[in-house]
């Protein structure tokens, strides 16, 4: 019996021994370890806004015959609203005779005085004479001049009663109807472009220095983090407020992740920035209390390295450990991982969580 159950535990060991999963290595995804500039960070609120949003008016008082409807989407120069413009083409027309008369008198002064000037040489006209007919003419030419400029500006007018768009974007408020009077201020509509946004951030002013050194901010936003370059950045506050306003452009293909007055958290570097060693937050593991990482050498051998935590930034986390730029760390696949145990790296095709 003895015998027997010796001869099956055998034959079990031999068929584990020659299974395909016997000598079958771990597997895992790695990253590398990264030299960042790294600070501290503060998380503040921002807005989600578009850089083109704008009430607009006519430039001239009239009766408002038309606009376009909420909702309506345009392009830029097509037409958004239209103004009686009966009394500005009179108007235009009224000094295109205007021009048309006074051409006449510069053309009798200029007639006049040239025939003075040939009278001069036979002594049969006076200084005094052609000096009033020279100054006749000139200020025929200088009145000419005059109701032409005044031609350009009624022109200019008759073009600002149909109202155009400066750009593309959708109608989202009218503020007067058809047959309503307008002057040249009042504001007839709001268009905005949906697809030029940015995030607009305020913060303690004394960190807006450190926001202008990095140059960019990871903004967070349901359950996404897109890290965003910095446009501009305006260190002017009051005695009240005490903050700096900073605009973070979006770009076009990322437009979709936003909405326009959405509420985002934005983090802000709250000193300055240090060079670090960064790695993903998911290649740390926790035990007793301590941090560490799984590095790999040349012959894909894991070894573990105890890591101090330093400042985070985003989805990766600045550390202090003997590790080095460009070192490989585990991050998908350490949890079961052993000291000087040998691994088999998926590439991102096979496994999609690698980093």
């Amino acid at each position: 019996m003895y015998q027997q159950t010796s001869k099956i535990i055998f034959l079990l060991g031999l068929l584990v021994s020659l299974s395909p999963w016997a000598n079958e290595k771990p597997v895992v995804s790695v990253a590398k370890v990264k030299a960042e500039q790294v600070s501290a960070e503060i998380k503040v609120t921002g807005q989600v806004q578009s850089r083109f949003n704008s009430e607009l008016s006519s430039g001239v008082s009239g009766m408002l015959e038309w606009v376009a409807e909420v909702g309506d989407e345009v392009k830029q120069g097509d037409v958004l609203a239209q103004l009686d413009k009966r009394q500005l083409e009179l108007a235009h027309k009224r000094l295109g005779v205007q021009i048309r008369r006074k051409q006449v008198e510069v053309r009798q002064a200029t007639q006049s005085y040239q025939r003075l000037v040939s009278l001069k040489r036979s002594q049969s006209v006076s200084q005094q004479a052609i000096d009033n007919a020279l100054a006749d003419m000139e200020l025929a030419q200088a009145d000419l001049e005059l109701l032409m400029l005044e031609q350009q500006q009624a022109l200019d007018n008759l073009n600002k009663a149909t109202i155009v768009a400066p750009f593309d974007g959708v109608v989202v408020e009218r503020f007067i109807r058809e047959g309503q009077g307008v002057t040249s201020t009042t504001p007839i509509l709001r268009l905005v472009n949906l697809e030029a946004l940015e995030v607009r951030v305020h913060g303690p002013l004394k960190m807006g220095r450190y926001l202008k050194h990095k140059g960019y901010a990871d903004v967070y936003s349901t359950k996404q983090v897109t890290r965003l370059e910095l446009r501009a950045i305006v260190a002017v506050s009051d005695d009240r407020s005490q903050t700096f306003s900073a605009y973070l452009p979006i770009p076009e293909p990322l437009v979709e992740r936003f909405n326009i007055g959405q509420v985002v958290s934005v983090s802000v570097p709250s000193s300055q920035v240090k060079n670090h060693f960064t790695v993903p937050r998911d290649a740390l593991l926790l035990d007793d209390g301590r941090y560490s990482v799984f590095v790999l050498d040349d012959e894909q051998v894991a070894h573990r390295v105890d890591v101090e935590l330093l400042q985070g930034s985003g989805d990766r986390i600045a550390i202090k450990g003997n590790v080095r730029p460009n070192q490989r760390v585990i991050v998908r696949g350490a949890e079961t991982m052993r000291e000087g145990e040998t691994v088999r790296i998926l590439s991102a095709n096979e496994f999609p969580l690698a980093t």
